[in-house]
């Protein structure tokens, strides 16, 4: 039978003078939700500007688990899921920056073993983050329960089309986990004394995905009643149980963490699975790594690919920039109605872009009437690509006739009435 809490005294130390959550950093940029008893999810609908106005409206909503945003956010009251932000026009909320942050949570069932391991991740992973600068060290966090938190300022520039900054955030976050995964391996192998021999096993959604939120600090976890709270980094040197003692809790009496010899066979048939998968133990195992990667040399870009549409693109014709394009390009858009063309440059190139929706073997024949660069790889790779941080020089106005892409007419901002495929954008990295 699943077991029933009493959530009274949580509820009890929220209205008391005693509850003092601790706010994050441009907080009035934060969007805050909260868990209720019944594990509904509440929106706070309102910019928060003090702690005294977050403490009203979790007693106003009765929230028992306290989370906030990740990111900064020009209006952080509308936020809602990424699939509802991506139907609105990005001018209605600009991300405006993204902490990182590491979440890492010990294996199922959680026991002072498996939080053991947890905090030696969080040792890696610190150690690790010493070597990129661009990321500012704030907090290290024992989350209340499953857990501990790495948090960080990045202070990495985004891109200057608001446009472009969720997907190439997610882009270069998920380059930067495989990166930092690889330099631990790397770490291990050479037997740093600074390093636990384990695989990093962490929460990557909470550091690719700028739409994710975190727990409060000073705000109490359901589960257990602790109170999430900020430790010392010297504290994940320490055993577990050490740093757990000295964590405030609420009510009379503070959870027990089982070690992994009390647990039952029967408690441990019913609790999910480890998130460590086996290729992932493998890999420490006979010490294999991919190359690892200098995160300043890697480039992001986006493709022509339509995704949600079988063998679906958009024209991307690419020019070095002693080309003479335009007597080129303005006849292709008028004879297969290619609509406004997008001009962009960068690193020597001209990349010309429509939003036109065409099939695999049409583009083809587009390209082969062109001089453009990229007419053989296209052909080849059945793929063009732009780097996000071109630069916009203008837009070739012209009619379009057909279909166009749901995706590139929202970054390149074209009005069409006949939109095709999915929001994303498919996005690749090179170094």
């Amino acid at each position: 039978m699943k077991k029933q809490y009493n959530y009274k005294d949580i509820k009890e130390f929220y209205h008391s003078g005693e509850f003092s959550p601790l706010m994050p950093n441009d907080y009035s940029h934060r969007h805050f939700r909260v868990k209720t008893v019944d594990k509904n999810w509440v929106r706070i609908p309102r910019k928060i500007r003090s702690q005294e106005e977050l403490i009203r409206w979790i007693n106003k909503t009765g929230g028992i688990d306290i989370y906030y945003s990740t990111s900064l956010w020009s209006s952080p009251e509308k936020v809602r899921s990424e699939k509802e932000y991506l139907k609105k026009p990005v001018s209605d909320n600009r991300l405006i920056k993204n902490d990182l942050v590491f979440d890492i949570d010990g294996e199922e069932p959680i026991t002072i073993n498996s939080l053991e391991k947890a905090r030696m991740i969080t040792n890696n992973l610190y150690e690790a983050m010493k070597n990129y600068p661009n990321y500012k060290f704030r907090t290290v966090e024992f989350s209340g329960y499953k857990g501990f938190r790495l948090t960080y300022k990045d202070n990495n520039p985004l891109p200057a089309d608001t446009k472009l900054r969720v997907p190439y955030l997610r882009a270069k976050r998920e380059c930067f986990v495989e990166q930092i995964k690889n330099y631990i391996i790397t770490r291990i192998k050479e037997k740093d004394p600074r390093y636990y021999s384990l695989n990093t096993v962490f929460d990557e959604k909470i550091t690719t995905n700028p739409f994710c939120v975190i727990r409060v600090l000073g705000t109490a976890h359901s589960t257990t009643k602790f109170i999430s709270s900020e430790i010392s980094i010297l504290d994940i040197t320490k055993p577990v149980k050490e740093i757990t003692k000295n964590i405030p809790f609420v009510g009379s009496k503070s959870f027990r963490i089982p070690r992994e010899r009390e647990m039952t066979q029967e408690t441990r048939q019913e609790l999910p699975r480890s998130r460590l998968s086996k290729p992932e133990v493998e890999q420490l195992k006979d010490g294999s790594t991919s190359k690892p990667l200098n995160e300043e040399a890697v480039k992001f870009f986006y493709t022509n690919k339509v995704i949600g549409c079988k063998n679906g693109y958009v024209p991307f014709l690419i020019y070095q920039s002693k080309q003479k394009y335009l007597r080129e390009v303005k006849r292709l858009q008028k004879k297969y109605s290619l609509g406004p063309l997008t001009i962009l440059t960068q690193d020597n190139k001209i990349y010309v872009v429509s939003v036109k929706l065409m099939q695999y073997e049409q583009l083809v024949n587009l390209l082969l009437e062109t001089k453009c660069i990229n007419k053989s790889s296209y052909a080849k790779h059945k793929r063009s690509r732009i780097p996000i941080t071109a630069n916009k020089e203008k837009v070739i106005h012209g009619e379009l006739i057909g279909g166009a892409s749901k995706a590139h007419a929202k970054i390149y901002s074209i009005n069409h009435n006949e939109l095709s495929g999915k929001q994303e954008l498919e996005i690749t990295k090179a170094q």
